[in-house]
């Protein structure tokens, strides 16, 4: 009765139809976590990031530092002690105390609060860069968890359906419906679905891995991502993607270097000039009882060093930040091509996958089903179809991976610039 039952067509049909697998598959576990609550503990135990917040602290302290007034210095002078004759001893000593005051000329305070404030700036953006950086790799691990996931599914579902057709020829030889040869191709499949489900555990495995070590644990306290996987029905064109790299923080930063270095040359233009000290004080006469005040300046004379070279050396820097960040710039749009056309030609073959062949593949594995119950198919014939529906399958996940792949890389060079279309 078992027997029979088991060889009942319709029921064969539902074993093999387990092998109907797509690229949205999701697998039940009992913990899992989103890309939120991913990306929330990267940056809360980023030790990358905390540098980076200190590196802000340090530059907010230093330009409050640099708006400060420069120390007055209190100078103490005794002459005509231990000479000879009438100057011996400390009779005819003079006592000189004065305050001098050093004046900053052409603008060098105002240049160091610029150049303060520009350093604190960089930081700033140093600081969200990293910030970009972080929830960008956590993003890509968080996908390839995402498609490790559908792996496992995919091979577990193979393994399942392979061992279900390997009973069924065991138990047709059994009959004497199935000759030798056909059993040991269902042993050899089945060991080679079990080898394949073996190597897409272990990727698994070592994906949720990877994940929780941007936070630190060793043994992942969750069992999946929580998250489904789609292309979005159209992508940008280039333009519309430069048009949003020229936004990006990767972008912008090349810009605070130029600036800084056209606040360098005002520096060394303003360390041209040459600074003023002022000073007061009182003398004490103590051979004539008698005191006066003092009253002086000072300034150096630019005859000599009038710091030309360091103007200069600073005007061929800012020239040669010029050109830095033209080549910056240029290999930002060159890597932005490279990923624009990835991400077209991925996007197209998966569009065709999921359009034209994984349809055509279901409808030939339906009617290799169909044939099989209507004894015109043998069972091999019908696996084989299975299996190209398998394949199929995972190389329309591959592609899905190498699109999403390409996305993350784009996130990486545009960050919160990314188009909403082409962030999952």
């Amino acid at each position: 009765m078992f027997i029979k039952s088991f060889y009942d067509p319709s029921h064969l049909r539902i074993l093999f139809g387990i092998a109907l697998v797509c690229s949205s598959i999701s697998t039940t576990h009992s913990q899992s976590i989103s890309l939120e609550q991913s990306v929330k503990k990267a940056l809360e135990h980023s030790s990358a990031l905390k540098s980076a917040q200190a590196g802000v602290e340090k530059y907010q302290f230093r330009s409050k530092q640099n708006a400060q007034i420069l120390n007055p210095a209190l100078v103490f002078d005794a002459e005509n002690i231990g000479g000879s004759d009438a100057y011996s001893g400390t009779d005819s000593a003079e006592y000189t105390l004065t305050i001098e005051q050093r004046l900053e000329l052409g603008g060098k305070q105002s240049v160091r609060r610029k150049l303060a404030g520009m350093d604190l700036k960089e930081a700033s953006l140093k600081e969200q860069r990293i910030r970009e950086l972080i929830v960008s790799e956590t993003r890509r691990r968080f996908l390839n968890l995402i498609i490790a996931q559908n792996l496992e599914s995919i091979a577990s579902e193979r393994l399942g359906a392979t061992t279900h057709a390997a009973n069924a020829v065991k138990t047709r030889q059994e009959m004497g419906a199935a000759n030798a040869l056909d059993g040991h191709r269902m042993e050899i499949s089945v060991s080679l679905a079990g080898i394949q489900h073996n190597e897409a555990v272990q990727q698994l495995e070592l994906a949720r891995r990877r994940l929780s070590s941007l936070w630190g644990e060793e043994n992942p306290n969750f069992d999946a991502v929580n998250s489904e996987i789609q292309i979005p029905d159209s992508i940008p064109n280039f333009e519309v993607l430069f048009q949003a790299l020229q936004t990006s923080l990767s972008w912008k930063l090349n810009e605070v270097d130029l600036d800084r270095k056209q606040l360098l040359i005002e520096m060394e233009k303003s360390n041209s000039h040459p600074d003023l000290t002022l000073s007061a004080g009182r003398r004490w006469f103590r051979s004539e009882e008698a005191e006066a005040w003092n009253v002086g300046l000072a300034i150096d004379l630019p005859i000599f060093n009038r710091n030309q070279h360091g103007i200069r050396a600073a005007s061929a820097a800012s020239r040669q930040s010029n050109f830095q960040i033209a080549a910056n710039r240029r290999k930002l749009k060159e890597e932005l091509s490279q990923i624009y056309h990835t991400l077209t030609a991925t996007w197209n073959t998966t569009r065709n996958l999921q359009q034209s062949t994984i349809p055509k593949a279901k409808d030939t594995y339906q009617l290799a089903s169909e044939g099989f119950e209507l004894g015109r198919y043998e069972l091999l014939y019908l696996l084989e179809v299975q299996q190209t529906l398998f394949e199929i399958e995972s190389f329309h996940l591959e592609s899905l991976s190498h699109f999403f792949e390409a996305t993350t890389d784009l996130y990486e060079i545009l960050a919160e610039s990314t188009p909403q279309s082409l962030i999952f």
